[in-house]
């Protein structure tokens, strides 16, 4: 947040405010959220830099959720002020942005320990310690010292141990102490710990190692404030902290600049009262009694240390509610052709095949089949073997099959998809996988369960069930392989429309593909290539001559058999 001075600004007060001295610990759960006539509020608005400046068109609460429009320039926060709470808030990102940061990264932010006069900060802000929420940067801590009527600044401090970045000081545990604001200046910013040094003030941004999930899906902040303490967490993680605040409480507000923000929960609650977890997640692995045929044919193949994992998708007895059929006996049709066929799946389930010598990358395989079968050998199983020899930890999905009757062929492997990259992630430390280093990797159906995993990573699919589902469901990299279904027609040139709609280059993950001229599904895979193209998107395809469509990495005598060269050599570089 920039330093600005904006000297019209309207506040709308009801009554006087308490003062720090006063400054309220919770006893109980504070529902922040509970006051949809924000009686309980103070508005604090620039008339020259706010689009709005009329209360019901910068904020509204409907069924009990927030909407922050940005429409207004400044900020709203409490009348009481509070100290020693836990703050948990969860938000997601809309998509509207406006005035100069209409192409900018959105921006947000959590004012807390606010005190002195509105606006004594460049007439925009109150002097606070700013939890900020600006993509890319979901986490820093910025300081702000306003200044009095006589001009003297308004003491605001935060002590960090920090290292010392091209881009500012970064918070690192153990680091050197130091005190934020320096002495004579106003403001300070301390960024989250894996803020990512190619940092771009543009919209839609996203580092690396961002722990946030894209705009639309839902997010956790929790700002642990106990004495004079600073702490935040974002989806269970810690990214930042300081000591020795100054002061120790203050009004809480919510900071309004030009960037839409959904809030669905905003609580505050005693020290040590809060035990909801996101940062250690657990879903028991399934016993091997527990097995369906098809997954004891499916591990059978697994004969390299260290063993398997088979983790159930959905609690209960893995079956979901909502499914139209869920009482499926599953079976292994075969034809005489040295193929796997597994059919009539209603318990997904996740067989886990970590690496001898792990890497820290981890791809989900999608084996193909038509939505209505998987071949699970030679395109699960035999790819599995592959990846780990490269030190990658795989994962093959057994997701749902055949097609759901009044359903779209995907919607069901789309929600098993969408579970599974998100247990992978939420347990991420336990597989030792890196968060930022889970890929996708599907053939023919599965090559376009593939690109919906990603275009379609922020939907809502299913009503979140545990904690898994606060994780992103948004994989790093795309490996489909010849796959199919990408054109309405097997021949083009219509795009699927689940896929028509193109993130920006900045946002679209690195893509692998390949097919043969002589794969039916060709046409179809390289016109959306070139739709790419044209969105100037960057990827990596190979086309050869011969070897048709699905045979996975078997060797056959075709060109296409040697797909796996190039592709060795792709993942290696990520």
């Amino acid at each position: 947040m920039p330093t600005r001075f904006f000297p019209v600004i309207l506040t709308l007060a009801l009554a006087p405010t308490s003062s720090l001295a006063a400054a309220t610990a919770p006893t109980g759960k504070v529902d922040l959220l509970a006051d949809p006539s924000f009686k309980n509020w103070v508005f604090h608005l620039s008339e020259k830099n706010s689009l709005s400046t009329k209360r019901e068109e910068v904020a509204v609460i409907k069924d009990g959720v927030l909407q922050v429009t940005g429409k207004g320039f400044g900020y709203f926060r409490t009348k009481e002020a509070y100290r020693d709470y836990h703050l948990v808030m969860e938000y997601r990102w809309g998509e509207n942005t406006w005035s100069k940061r209409a192409d900018r990264a959105r921006d947000c932010g959590l004012l807390l320990h606010s005190h002195g006069p509105d606006g004594a900060f460049g007439g925009a802000w109150q002097s606070c310690i700013q939890a900020q929420m600006l993509e890319g940067s979901m986490g820093d801590i910025n300081v702000l010292q306003g200044k009095d009527g006589e001009g003297n600044l308004i003491t605001t401090r935060l002590t960090c141990e920090v290292e010392k970045t091209p881009g500012g000081y970064r918070w690192k545990k153990g680091g050197q102490p130091l005190t934020f604001p320096p002495a004579g200046k106003s403001a300070a910013s301390i960024r989250w710990k894996d803020r990512d040094p190619e940092w771009k003030d543009q919209k839609g941004f996203r580092g690396a190692r961002d722990l946030d999930k894209p705009p639309g899906e839902w997010n956790r902040m929790e700002v642990i404030c106990e004495g004079d303490s600073y702490c935040i967490l974002l989806n269970g993680v810690v990214v930042n902290e300081g000591r020795k605040a100054q002061p120790d409480s203050g009004f809480i507000g919510v900071q309004n600049e030009w960037a839409e923000c959904f809030m669905r929960r905003f609580e505050l609650w005693p020290i040590g009262a809060f035990t909801e977890k996101t940062g250690k997640r657990t879903l028991p692995a399934l016993p091997p009694a527990e097995w369906s045929p098809g997954d004891k044919r499916l591990a059978s193949f697994r004969k390299t240390s260290p063993g398997l994992t088979v983790l159930p998708l959905w609690p209960g007895d893995g079956s979901r509610p909502d499914d139209p059929t869920p009482a499926l006996s599953e079976t292994m049709p075969q034809r005489g052709d040295n193929i796997l066929r597994i059919g009539d799946v209603s318990k997904p389930t996740l067989h886990l095949w970590p690496a001898a010598t792990p890497n820290g990358k981890c791809v989900i395989i999608f084996p193909g089949g038509g939505y209505n079968i998987l071949a699970a050998q030679h395109e699960g199983s035999e790819i599995a073997e592959w990846l780990n020899q490269q030190g990658i930890t795989a994962g093959i999905l057994k997701y749902r099959v055949p097609r759901r009757k009044g359903l779209e062929k995907h919607t069901v492997a789309m929600q098993d998809a969408q579970r599974a990259i998100r247990i992978i992630r939420s347990r991420a430390d336990d597989f030792g996988i890196r968060r930022d280093q889970i890929g996708v990797l599907g053939f023919s159906a599965g090559g376009h369960l593939t690109m919906l995993a990603f275009h379609h990573a922020g939907a809502q699919t299913y009503e979140p069930v545990d904690r898994h589902d606060q994780a992103s469901a948004r994989p790093d990299f795309l490996l489909p392989i010849y796959p199919a279904y990408l054109t309405e027609r097997r021949e083009g040139p219509s795009i699927d429309p689940l896929l028509r709609i193109i993130p920006p280059p900045n946002h679209y993950p690195p893509l692998f593909t390949t097919v043969a001229a002589d794969d039916p599904f060709a046409p179809g895979a390289l016109y959306y290539l070139l739709t790419l193209q044209q969105k100037q998107v960057r990827y990596e395809v190979h086309i050869f001559p011969g070897g048709g469509h699905g045979k996975g990495l078997r060797k056959n005598g075709y060109p296409f058999s040697e797909w796996t060269k190039p592709c060795e050599r792709w993942l290696k570089d990520l």
